[in-house]
């Protein structure tokens, strides 16, 4: 009796251990069993497509939950279409099927953090289609995706946030549209909030660190439509001061200049 009351007592401290592991931010959950990194549906009401790059399939925690949501997202979006299709129907009304595709990537990576980017194309036959992107942080230890908020101190100004991200706007206006075009973004549109943009991590000048953030703007955010969207990165330099140092470590050297553009085919 003894035996098997230690038994089970062994077997109560064991289980604990394990519940205090899963809290630890180096746990990893038991592997989930991988997801294809890809799916489409057709029907007679819509077009969908979910692609995930390799760079996303190799982390296995992320890839989970981007297939899981994505497909979830894009289930309900041909469900909406079949709907709105049946209700012009009733009117006497034919219109094309909708369209909505969704592709994501690793924009950059460290052994800790992991920066995702998703682009999207929606097309529900209005005007013209819409398009834009996300972003998001992943802890790839803890393989869960975290806050932007986790990245800097508690006592952070989002004062000196914003007018960071909003001056690297300003350059990124000017550089596309003309120097004019900063003075237009006060005006017409006002600058950005750290705290509402969508973003991502930017590749370093430095092998495995993060070079700066990434953030994103759809058409019209920072502009009209014809404009197109934004990518503008802020380098590290310019907030590196804010970082918490759980994660300032990671980031160092300055972002990475983009891919060059590959060459047109000879005609």
């Amino acid at each position: 009796m003894k035996f098997g009351r230690t038994a089970v007592l062994a077997g109560i401290v064991i289980a604990i251990a394990l519940a205090g592991c899963r809290g630890h931010p180096q746990f990893k959950a038991p592997p989930k069993t991988p997801q294809p990194l890809s799916y489409v549906q057709t029907t007679p009401y819509a077009t969908v497509r979910l692609t995930l790059a390799p760079s996303v399939g190799a982390l296995p925690g992320l890839r989970f939950k981007l297939y899981q949501d994505g497909v979830r997202e894009l289930t309900n979006f041909v469900v909406q279409a079949q709907g709105d299709h049946l209700h012009l129907a009733q009117k006497g009304i034919s219109d094309p099927p909708y369209k909505r595709f969704i592709d994501w990537t690793v924009t950059a990576a460290t052994p800790r953090l992991a920066g995702a980017e998703q682009t999207w194309f929606d097309d529900t036959g209005g005007v013209h289609p819409n398009h834009g992107a996300k972003g998001l942080i992943w802890d790839t230890l803890g393989d869960i995706q975290i806050p932007r908020t986790d990245l800097f101190k508690s006592d952070v100004d989002p004062a000196l946030l914003d007018q960071t991200l909003c001056n690297a706007v300003k350059v990124a206006r000017a550089r596309r549209m003309g120097p004019q075009a900063a003075a237009v973004l006060g005006a017409s549109w006002p600058c950005p909030k750290w705290a509402e943009t969508e973003l991502t991590l930017a590749p370093s000048t430095i092998k495995g660190k993060i070079g700066g953030l990434t953030f994103l703007f759809d058409p019209y955010v920072l502009g009209a439509y014809a404009d197109g969207g934004y990518a503008v990165t802020v380098p590290v330099s310019a907030f590196h001061f804010w970082l918490s140092p759980t994660w300032a470590s990671e980031f160092a050297g300055d972002p990475a200049p983009p891919p060059p553009a590959p060459l047109a085919p000879k005609r």
